[in-house]
């Protein structure tokens, strides 16, 4: 639940920024990529919950799967790192 949290907070924060200026920042990205234990069921959970389709993943590698966040943006779920996933517990939610 945290990362869908983060997820979102972090696709609304990517509208417009503005600084003391007045000038307009636009903040623009294409994919966002999660590192996850298992694919398979972390692909499931975003399909189910945010009704994401999922779309073909170009690299041709398993372990890794592709969603549509709409707009041309994705989300790539990949679970082929070695290294040991660790979760950043500097933040609480109450």
């Amino acid at each position: 639940m945290k990362k869908l949290i983060t997820l979102l907070i972090f696709i609304q924060s990517c509208g417009l920024v503005f600084g003391q200026d007045k000038n307009d920042f636009t903040v623009n990205f294409n994919h966002l990529a999660l590192s996850v234990k298992d694919v398979d069921e972390s692909a499931e959970f975003y399909k189910d919950l945010l009704n994401l389709e999922e779309i073909t993943n170009r690299t041709i590698i398993n372990g890794i799967r592709w969603l549509s966040l709409g707009e041309g943006k994705e989300l790539h779920l990949i679970s082929i790192l070695k290294d040991e996933i660790v979760t950043n517990k500097k933040f609480t939610w109450h």
